[in-house]
């Protein structure tokens, strides 16, 4: 695997948990776990934050978009974090998922088992 790009996304999705937590740091937390299935190693992240309001679930990835809760935080963004760190998973032959969009919002990042021979 390439290093450099795993760590690029682990990076923007805890970068993305710490910017858009809950404004009391009581109620912070980010919790990783690792899973498996027959093809993937699955890491998640779960946060408590602000989550991802219905019907957005999909837009989260797409070049550009930021949610307006995001927005109304007052945190510097490009919109562009989800959509690189996805593209780099698929190029790897694995993908990032939003599983869980609300406490916790969880994003599964699957790594291939197998590793695919055309790596971006």
């Amino acid at each position: 695997m390439d290093r450099a790009r795993l760590n690029q996304v682990v990076f923007n999705v805890l970068m993305n948990a710490i910017k858009y937590a809950e404004d009391d740091p009581n109620r912070f937390a980010i919790r990783i776990e690792v899973d498996e299935n027959r093809n993937f190693y699955i890491i998640k992240f779960k946060d408590w934050g602000i989550g991802v309001k219905k019907g957005l679930e999909d837009k989260i990835f797409e070049a550009g978009f930021r949610a307006p809760e995001a927005i109304d935080k007052y945190v510097t963004g490009s919109g562009l974090g989800l959509k690189i760190s996805r593209d780099i998973m698929r190029g790897l032959g694995g993908d990032l998922k939003l599983t869980s969009s609300y406490k916790p919002t969880e994003f599964g990042m699957m790594l291939p088992k197998t590793l695919r021979e055309n790596k971006i």
